[in-house]
């Protein structure tokens, strides 16, 4: 063992040994004057459990002889960048932030060789890793942007600036489950593969130099620090040759050939660390942590990573994983398959020959993992390719198997029900004769049934004749005593399959009305008889309105003139007059009962809904299906006012009984109250769901009934605006609504 080597591992048994409050200060003894001891024994230390360096209070840089860097580079510039803070610093150089303003403005890292490691092997490996990074171009390797010599004559280079978390870091602290994971270490072997690509073994893969940051909403690590990389092939830096007293890399995540000879280093030996990685990713803990004891010295932990075989990540996965040297770490809650162990068993053989040839081949793997195909990890037997089969095809797989356990239910039902036929035949054919015997007899005895039932009939139908003349006679009897509505019960009551002339005859002998107003030749759509009660006033959809004389049904007069429905018509409170309104937007007043035209109202441009005098006859309130509400003179139609407020459609206007107030309704869903000298809205009343179809005072003008296609009929105080009472009706085809003469009744 050469002299630095023994150094080494005396100064690792005297510091590991002693108390944590008193590790600090004896590093700081042993590794006086020497900084590079004291950093391999830094990295040796961090691998115990209890490492005195997880003290923050703990300052390394107070080691005599140790580097003191970053604090007088702060706010220099090298070239176009500004420094700005110390972010790392590895084995042979230091990691700033720093700003570039030109030509372009970006935040960068810029690694610097340190002022105390500036002797020509150092700078060549500086050299080396510069140009490595320089041949590579990967989306997960961290960029080099420039180069330049310090103005004391070091080297640096210019990186992208990774801001992100070592990939054990993010991953716990996303919570991220196995297959997010397995997803971001494939992305890691293609990074390490491209390396192996242009000759570039990592040997210091661990977290802590796969850095993870979000980007487009998705996890992207990015491989840094090729500082103590091996190059395979000649053409970069000839200067460098590892020496044989230095541990390069970080034991935890060491291959066993690494750790003894720099020949015998290979791309596979960066394969094993992605292995360490991966069982890490999956327990928490690193295969030394979970095996190797927190005393073990370092010749044991060499022998362990040469010969000791980890423990199954298997009996680790699927709970928080504990370990020498480990925190608590938060692992994939779901169990570690069998075959996912496989392929970690075999990236972490001791034997390089054993293990996967290249990254690309361990990322294909878990990409057959991932995708349920079988992996190269686990031999080919027929049981598990069958396994991993079934995985892929789970609905066809099933499909079979149902229809496989249905052929199967078949054939032994159709056995059993074969062998109960055979063995029922007998008992039919005995069967068979009795139920001959039983036919005969059922069959005398439908026979009578047949007649009775004929014979039930006939009563029934005697009963029912019977009934109807019956019914016949009542309503005659009630016809000659003056009942007509007992007569018209019974006449209903008769069925319809007997009703003859003498029923006809005595339904028409029912009709008690005076007489029928003919005349229309459409739908007559209201009627109204005037204050004396001597006429009536008629709207149909002939586009006429006709006055009719009540004692006789004379017909007086036809208020013509009108192009479209006439919709509406109401007398005035002295009877003298007749409006009429029509769906062609015209009002027009007639005399009575002569029908002589005397005003026409055209102001509406659509249909106009309603219109009602007011109870002094001298003013006219009108509505269209445009939301407008007009005020004008009954004498010339001269406009008073216009009621502005609705948004919809207004369906009924009507006056207040002393004529001071108009009340409208709208599909809008409200009701208002108006001022008719002001034309101010006094009260608005809103709390129907739907349009309304009316409104109308009672006889005291002191409540308010609305009607509303949303089912409902509300009460509201006229004065206040507020709801009284609501009544439901499950009709659609409700199209009015009233109080009763004393108002206290809907």
């Amino acid at each position: 063992m050469s002299t630095s080597m023994r150094q080494l591992e005396e100064a690792f048994s005297k510091v590991r040994e002693l108390p944590r409050s008193r590790q600090a200060a004896c590093a700081e003894e042993l590794c006086r004057g020497n900084p590079e001891l004291f950093r391999t024994l830094q990295e040796l230390l961090e691998a115990d459990a209890g490492s005195f360096l997880a003290d923050p209070s703990f300052d390394p840089a107070g080691v005599e002889g140790a580097p003191r860097v970053g604090a007088d580079r702060a706010g220099t510039r090298l070239g176009k960048y500004t420094i700005a803070r110390l972010i790392g610093q590895g084995g042979f150089g230091s990691v700033y932030a720093a700003r570039q303003d030109e030509p372009i403005a970006r935040d960068v890292a810029v690694k610097v060789v340190r002022t105390d490691m500036d002797s020509r092997r150092v700078i060549a490996r500086f050299e080396m890793e510069r140009q490595s990074l320089a041949k590579m171009d990967h989306p997960h390797i961290a960029k080099i942007l420039d180069a330049g010599t310090t103005p004391d004559g070091g080297p640096y280079f210019v990186m992208e600036l990774v801001e992100g978390e070592p990939i054990t870091r993010f991953c716990d602290a996303h919570r991220l489950g196995r297959d997010q994971r397995l997803d971001l270490l494939i992305q890691v072997c293609e990074a390490v593969q491209h390396a192996h690509a242009k000759g570039i073994i990592h040997r210091d893969l661990k977290p802590s130099n796969i850095l993870v940051s979000v980007r487009d909403g998705r996890p992207t690590p990015k491989v840094i620090d090729f500082g103590i990389a091996k190059v395979m092939r000649s053409g970069i830096a000839p200067l460098i040759v590892t020496q044989r007293i230095e541990l390069m890399g970080t034991p935890q995540y060491m291959s066993p050939e690494q750790t003894r000879s720099d020949a015998e280093v290979d791309t596979r030996s960066d394969v094993y660390s992605l292995g360490v990685l991966l069982y890490e990713l999956l327990t928490g803990v690193t295969p030394l942590q979970a095996s190797v004891p927190g005393g073990a010295s370092l010749p044991e932990v060499v022998r362990a990573i040469c010969e000791e075989p980890p423990t199954p990540a298997g009996k680790l996965g699927g709970r928080t994983a504990r370990g020498p040297g480990a925190s608590e770490r938060a692992t994939p809650n779901t169990p570690i398959p069998a075959d996912l162990d496989a392929v970690v068993h075999k990236a972490l053989e001791k034997d390089p020959e054993r293990r996967y040839m290249s990254p690309r081949d361990l990322a294909l793997d878990l990409q057959r993992f991932r995708s349920g195909e079988p992996v190269v990890a686990v031999p080919p037997t027929a049981l598990y390719l069958a396994r991993r089969f079934a995985a892929r095809h789970r609905v066809a797989v099933s499909a079979v198997a149902v229809v496989c356990l249905v052929l199967v239910a078949g054939i032994v039902s159709t056995s059993i029900a074969t062998a109960i036929a055979v063995r029922r035949a007998a008992d039919f054919r005995a069967e068979r004769d009795r139920a001959s015997a039983l036919k005969i007899r059922a069959d005398e005895h439908a026979l009578e049934a047949g007649r009775a039932q004929r014979t039930a009939e006939r009563a029934l139908a005697d009963a029912e004749f019977q009934t109807y003349v019956a019914n016949l006679s009542a309503a005659d009897a009630s016809l000659h005593t003056g009942s007509p509505y007992r007569m018209r019960a019974f006449l209903d009551a008769c069925p319809e399959r007997y009703r003859g002339w003498e029923w006809r005859y005595v339904n028409a002998c029912a009709d008690t009305s005076m007489f029928t107003l003919r005349g229309h030749t459409d739908e007559v759509l209201m009627v109204e008889v005037s204050p004396d009660g001597q006429y009536a006033v008629t709207a149909s959809r002939d586009d006429t309105a006709r006055i009719w004389r009540l004692e006789d049904g004379l017909c007086t007069a036809i208020l013509s003139g009108h192009t479209d429905d006439v919709g509406w018509a109401r007398w005035s409170p002295d009877g003298t007059t007749v409006l009429t309104t029509s769906y062609g937007g015209w009002v027009r007043l007639w005399n009575a009962p002569d029908g002589a035209l005397k005003v026409v109202f055209s102001e509406h441009r659509v249909r106009a809904n309603f219109a009602e005098f007011s109870p002094d006859g001298i003013y006219i309130v009108s509505s269209d299906a445009s939301g407008r509400v007009l005020l004008w003179t009954a004498r010339d139609g001269h406009i008073v006012r216009e009621l502005t407020g609705h948004t919809g459609e207004v369906t009924h206007c009507r006056w207040s009984p002393d004529g001071l107030r108009v009340l409208t309704s709208s599909e809008d869903g409200t009701a208002r109250i108006w001022d008719a000298q002001s034309g101010a809205t006094l009260v608005t009343m809103t709390g129907h769901e739907q349009a309304l179809l009316n409104a109308k005072y009672n006889a005291a003008g002191t409540r308010v009934l609305t009607l509303s296609t949303d089912r409902t009929a509300r009460v509201w105080d006229a004065t206040t605006g507020s709801s009284l009472a609501t009544f439901s009706y499950p009709e659609d085809n409700l199209a009015s609504a009233s109080f009763d003469r004393e108002g206290t009744r809907v």
